[in-house]
């Protein structure tokens, strides 16, 4: 029986150094301001892009209503 708590005792230190050790090495990895940023701006040319054919495409529509085509 110590045998076997023996193991679950080693398997659980490994377990909590792993876990310490991946929390140490991505402590850098969080977003930064820059990101945020650069997400929302991405996201507004996105929708500025969005309009721009959306516009389009209703020009086209009140041409082909004015002219008679479909």
């Amino acid at each position: 029986m110590e045998a076997v708590w023996a193991v679950f005792g080693i398997g659980a230190a490994l377990t909590v150094v792993l876990f310490g050790y991946v929390a140490w090495r991505d402590r850098k990895r969080t977003t930064s301001a820059d990101d945020s940023a650069a997400g929302r701006t991405s996201a507004a040319e996105a929708d500025r892009q969005a309009a721009a054919r959306h516009a389009a495409q209703g020009a086209v529509r009140d041409q082909d209503r004015l002219t008679g085509h479909q």
